[in-house]
């Protein structure tokens, strides 16, 4: 499945801003085949965290946290490779 991310600020004619992720639009793709993303913020440093839910058709999803850099691309200094999926403990418990 995929989480969808753009920039909370465009430019000021409305469009995306071509310099965020790919022509304005970060696709990340967290696995399972359904997703539910469920808020976007942007951190005083320009990362955004993104968090959702994800699952497989008939089964209880379960937590997602993924943190993009400002300009689009996962973080890899964010949990395992920008993406914290499953159940969440410790650190990355306070983003859900």
């Amino acid at each position: 499945s995929l989480l969808f991310a753009a920039p909370l600020l465009a430019l000021a004619q409305g469009t995306l801003d071509p310099t965020f992720g790919d022509g304005g639009i970060s696709v990340v793709h967290i696995g399972g085949s359904e997703s539910r993303p469920t808020s976007i913020t942007v951190e005083p440093d320009g990362r955004i965290l993104l968090t959702g839910r994800i699952g497989e058709f008939m089964t209880a999803p379960v937590p997602a946290v993924v943190r993009l850099l400002p300009d689009g691309p996962l973080d890899s200094a964010f949990a395992v490779d920008g993406k914290a999926i499953g159940p969440v403990s410790g650190e990355y418990r306070e983003y859900l």
